[in-house]
């Protein structure tokens, strides 16, 4: 992975956030891989492409999940564009960047929060294992000596839901650090997985809390949701 990190040029180092996801998506491909082939993206009349934002809350059919916007958060401005919809963005045939907001807390960088589904299906990797490869793949491709891993895994409930999470702290010159965390649970067909980065470790678990806002719908997958039916489905 690249990362063009200046400290001196840019002190708030907007662009971390944007090459900080191009590696973290990338890398789940070769994760989910172990466990499953990728699939061709199908279009149908409605997607796991396809949100809404309305009284302040995120709802996406068919992901089958739904969660306040965090207070003082904004969407970021690739997703803002059509409010309220919300168009994901297709990274991967099997990856889909569901929405990514942001918030400025007076740090060296924003803080950032985004929502991944990755499709799960014939996935043989348990939650722990592949939330532990996604991290340690991030920070592989780094290929940095100043990185430490600080959580592996660990598994933790909100609600009904059962998520596991790993998290490293990456340092910098001048003693300041970033630090990453990666939540992921399974639901329907599709490994969720929030991804957050803050320049402080109390912001971080402030976002990883407000997951305890996510309602999950229990009712069966729409058929035009279904990843497997869709083509079939599609006019």
């Amino acid at each position: 992975m690249f990362r063009l990190l200046i400290l001196k040029a840019s002190p708030r180092l907007q662009a971390v956030k944007h090459v900080f996801i191009v590696g973290v998506v990338l890398s789940v491909g070769q994760i989910v891989a172990s466990g499953q082939q990728p699939l061709a993206h199908q279009s149908a009349l409605r997607t796991i492409d396809n949100g809404v934002i309305a009284n302040g809350r995120y709802s996406n059919d068919c992901a089958g999940i739904s969660f306040p916007i965090p207070k003082g958060w904004e969407v970021t401005k690739r997703f803002a564009r059509n409010l309220p919809q919300i168009t994901a963005k297709s990274v991967a045939t099997d990856q889909h960047l569901l929405l990514t907001i942001t918030r400025d807390q007076g740090g060296w960088v924003p803080d950032w929060f985004a929502l991944t589904a990755i499709d799960a299906r014939g996935a043989k990797l348990s939650g722990h294992d592949f939330i532990s490869q996604f991290a340690r793949s991030e920070m592989n491709r780094n290929n940095d000596k100043n990185e430490e891993l600080i959580r592996d895994g660990v598994s933790f409930k909100l609600g009904r839901r059962r998520y596991f999470r790993s998290d490293y702290m990456r340092s910098f010159a001048g003693g300041i650090a970033l630090y990453h965390s990666f939540v992921a649970t399974s639901f329907r067909n599709y490994f969720l997985v929030w991804m957050a980065e803050s320049s402080s470790p109390n912001n971080l678990d402030q976002s990883i809390a407000s997951l305890q806002s996510v309602e999950f719908r229990e009712d069966p997958n729409d058929a035009l949701c279904d990843p497997v039916n869709v083509g079939k489905a599609a006019p």
